[in-house]
C-alpha cells in the first residue's frame, strides 16, 4: 500500500475517533513515545476537515494569560489562538500536557467542559466546529522513566479524554523511507536498543 494511502486510513480513523469523542462529551487525548507523528497527524487532520490548525506546546511555565489572552495597561483585549479557535473554530494541539502547569489544566478543563467560556473580556460561546486535541508521551499517571517531566495528571482531567495509544507504525515508516537498507538498519538498532536498554531509550519515527 502507498504512503499515501496508509496516511489517509490513519486520518480518517482518527477523524471517526474524534466525530465518536465529541457525540459522547469527551476528548481525545494521544499518547504515545516521542517521534510517532502525533503533532503531523493533528495538522492533517485539520487539513482533511479544512479547520485553521493551533498548535501549542504546554510546559509547567505556560500562564493563563497564554492560552485566554490578557488585558493590557491600556485596557486592551490581547487575543490568543485558542481563543480564536474556540469562538470561530479551529482545531487545537494541546501538546505535552503532562508537563503542563496544573493551574493551566483547571482553565482546559472549564474550557473542554462547557459551551461557553468567561475570558478576559467577556463570556465566549464555543464554535461548534471548536476541535481540541491533547497529546502527551507518558499515560498521565506519572512515573514514566524515560519521560522525566511527566507528572500525574488528576482524575477530573482524565476522565475527560478518551485515550488512543498511538505506536510506532512501521508499515506506515516503510512506505515513507523508500529506503530498505536504512529501513532495515534502523529496525536493526531498535530491536538491538529494546534488549539492552528495555524502555529506557526509544528510536522515534523521525530517526526513520
Amino acid at each position: 500500500m502507498s504512503d499515501f494511502k496508509l496516511q489517509r486510513k490513519r486520518i480518517d480513523t482518527f477523524i471517526k475517533a474524534l466525530e465518536s469523542a465529541d457525540r459522547n462529551s469527551k476528548n481525545i487525548m494521544l499518547s504515545g513515545p516521542i517521534g510517532t507523528g502525533k503533532t503531523t497527524l493533528c495538522g492533517q487532520i485539520a487539513d482533511k476537515l479544512s479547520l485553521d490548525f493551533y498548535p501549542y506546546s504546554l510546559c509547567s511555565h505556560t500562564t493563563k494569560s497564554d492560552l485566554v489572552g490578557f488585558i493590557d495597561a491600556g485596557g486592551v483585549y490581547r487575543s490568543s489562538a485558542l481563543r480564536q479557535a474556540f469562538e470561530h473554530g479551529g482545531l487545537v494541539l494541546l501538546d505535552e500536557m503532562d508537563a503542563s502547569n496544573p493551574n493551566v489544566l483547571s482553565i482546559i478543563n472549564n474550557m473542554l467542559s462547557n459551551q461557553q467560556y468567561y475570558f478576559p473580556d467577556g463570556l465566549v460561546k464555543k464554535h461548534e466546529l471548536f476541535k481540541c486535541i491533547c497529546a502527551m508521551n507518558s499515560n498521565g499517571r506519572g512515573g514514566e522513566i524515560i519521560y522525566t517531566k511527566s507528572q500525574r495528571l488528576d482524575a477530573s482531567t482524565l476522565d475527560r479524554f478518551v485515550f488512543i495509544k498511538i505506536d510506532i507504525d512501521e508499515n506506515l515508516e516503510k512506505a515513507l523511507t523508500n529506503n530498505k537498507d536504512w529501513y532495515d538498519r534502523v529496525l536493526k538498532f531498535r530491536k538491538v536498543i529494546k534488549e539492552i536498554c528495555n524502555d529506557d531509550v526509544v528510536i522515534g519515527q523521525r530517526a526513520m
